[in-house]
């Protein structure tokens, strides 16, 4: 009996490291998007195209371009 019980603590002690990994990843992806979308702009650290000069979209890469 003491056997099950100690693989249980295992498979206990890897389902929390993996719930914490997983947690930490959704909440640096949160904050990532936090920082892009809201601190950013408000802060004025966007990038804005507008000041880079002419551009422009290419589409078509392999199909599109010359026709």
């Amino acid at each position: 009996m003491d056997f099950v019980q100690n693989n249980q603590q295992i498979f206990a002690y890897f389902g929390a490291a993996a719930l914490g990994f997983y947690s930490l990843r959704i909440l640096l992806h949160v904050l990532r998007a936090v920082r892009s979308f809201f601190l950013a702009p408000m802060l004025g650290l966007g990038v804005n195209p507008s000041r880079l000069g002419k551009w422009a979209v290419v589409t078509g890469a392999t199909d599109g371009i010359g026709k």
